[in-house]
């Protein structure tokens, strides 16, 4: 079951934030069930609103302002919410305009010429807030305590888990200010959390099931390994953003891998992976997805639902159809499809309106479609 929002705005803000075409955005995403809000034309008044629906949300969002800071109803309403200690978020083109008690809270600024823009970053916030602090985590790093590993304070419980690492490929870790690709036992810290790990060509054959405590780890780079499968609990990394397996043995892909709600880029370049699970489709924050040199048959339809992907790389595989839902992808702009098996592109391949660069050289395609006109006209780059 999906999640309930709150939106508490002043009415005479309602047109300036676009408070309804938010609210009905937001329920397009599989995650958002309900967006709440109240409207002049209703039959109950707002104090009754407030009092039936504040304490039924999941996450409350204050559009802020000079007319919300003055009105009383705005205020009991975002007090409500802080004492039911609901998730709150200010939205806002001021801070100025964003209550005191408010003010440390993590918001999003409303930019005004870019309401799709605006509407992203709150959907991914909202996520953020829904899944990056389960219940009990807290209690459990206080309960763990925190020691020194490497010169980095970091709970008890993340530093065995970068020991069991250490244990099982014999190399010891060290703390480095950033991460690349090349990074080899390496780790970043954020607020003493564990939020990256690299390990580069360092002869990893599996990953520990403990992995998955490492609930604030945001970036996870394990390049040109060993790896042909990885652990369910895959899906627990709740913080994710990247994820980068390229140049393993990976067989399959876990459904789990669906789980990953902020997932922002997937790299399973230079794999052995024959499918994609149908849970890939979830990775509504994907932008993007490096598929090359792996040995896919088909595709699942799920994936025309990644509607923020902009890069999606699928050359050397052993693809012979492809999905007509793939003009869903309003967002793509990369396509390669290069060196597969097609006889064939959709149709729908000219909806891809975001789309500047394509290529399906070498495949077995005798005839184009009609809408592959309409990407030349666009100056879409085309590689035949």
């Amino acid at each position: 079951m999906g999640a309930t929002v709150f939106i508490s705005y002043a009415t005479k803000d309602s047109n300036k934030f676009h408070i309804a075409t938010i609210a009905e955005r937001l329920t397009k995403y599989p995650e958002i069930d309900k967006a709440l809000y109240w409207e002049e034309d209703m039959l109950d008044d707002i104090y009754k609103y407030m009092n039936e629906n504040v304490g039924k949300c999941d996450v409350f969002l204050l559009f802020c302002s000079q007319n919300a800071l003055n009105s009383e109803p705005i205020e009991m309403e975002w007090m409500a919410a802080l004492k039911k200690k609901k998730k709150i978020i200010p939205i806002f083109i001021d801070e100025d305009d964003i209550p005191t008690l408010l003010s440390t809270r993590l918001g999003v600024q409303f930019k005004e010429n870019d309401l799709k823009g605006t509407i992203k970053s709150v959907y991914h916030l909202i996520l953020k807030k829904l899944y990056v602090s389960p219940k009990g985590a807290e209690e459990s790093i206080e309960k763990a305590g925190i020691v020194d590993f490497k010169g980095a304070p970091i709970p008890q419980f993340e530093a065995e888990v970068l020991q069991e690492l250490e244990n099982q490929i014999g190399k010891q870790f060290k703390l480095v200010n950033g991460l690349n690709m090349r990074t080899q036992m390496g780790f970043t810290v954020e607020n003493q959390r564990i939020n990256g790990i690299g390990l580069y060509d360092c002869g990893v054959s599996t990953l520990p099931e403990s992995i998955s405590k490492l609930t604030s780890l945001k970036i996870l780079w394990i390049y040109q390994n060993q790896l042909a499968t990885f652990p369910e609990s895959i899906g627990k990394l709740i913080s994710l953003e990247e994820l980068c397996l390229g140049y393993n043995k990976l067989t399959i892909l876990s459904e789990s891998i669906g789980d990953l709600k902020l997932l922002q880029i997937l790299d399973l370049g230079v794999n052995k992976l024959t499918s994609l699970p149908e849970s890939i489709g979830n990775l509504n924050l994907l932008q993007l997805l490096s598929l090359d040199k792996n040995q896919l048959i088909t595709l699942p339809e799920s994936i025309s639902n990644l509607k923020s992907l902009q890069t999606l790389g699928l050359g050397w595989n052993q693809l012979s159809t492809f999905p007509e839902s793939i003009g869903n992808l309003q967002s793509l702009k990369e396509l390669h499809l290069a060196y597969n098996k097609l006889t064939s592109l959709p149709e729908s391949i000219g909806n891809l309106t975001s789309l500047q660069t394509l290529s399906f050289n070498d495949n077995k395609i005798t005839a184009l479609p009609e809408s592959i006109k309409i990407l030349e006209q666009r100056g879409v780059r085309i590689y035949k």
